[in-house]
């Protein structure tokens, strides 16, 4: 209580790393679903590729909405290590990217640097999921 009342912001979940932590995932979950699409229907790619990017397109913006409406811990956890394992797979699948594409490398680590936005964003809000639990874990050892 003490807490909340020194900083009144502390739980507020209209500040700048909330909207650009759960936003930026829930704008690229649905451009994935966007990007399985076009893999579906340009059918070069595997059935690996379009079937992982319809999962995540869906759940991005669904693990967006229970962290940022309801505060859930465990989709806050979920979608930073979504957004982190797509940065660093993004950032190293950018060179291919280019080339199969022909376009210019600077483009291709848009989305990678979107992803890592993201994590960073997310990552900052660590004291506003702190685990209820936790304490009463700590009296019982």
């Amino acid at each position: 209580m003490l807490r909340a009342m020194a900083n009144p912001t502390a739980h507020d979940k209209f500040t700048a790393p909330s909207l650009i932590g759960h936003g930026v995932p829930a704008v690229l979950g649905l451009l994935y679903l966007v990007a399985a699409v076009l893999a579906i229907r340009h059918g070069g790619a595997t059935a690996a590729l379009p079937a992982t990017l319809i999962v995540v397109g869906g759940l991005l913006p669904v693990l967006a909405h229970f962290s940022f409406h309801h505060r859930s811990r465990p989709a806050w956890a979920f979608l930073i290590s979504i957004c982190g394992v797509f940065a660093v797979v993004e950032f190293f699948g950018a060179p291919k990217l280019r080339s199969t594409l022909g376009i210019p490398l600077e483009v291709t680590m848009i989305l990678p640097a979107l992803n890592a936005l993201a994590v960073t964003m997310l990552v900052t809000m660590r004291d506003q999921y702190v685990d209820r639990a936790a304490p009463a874990a700590r009296r019982a050892v």
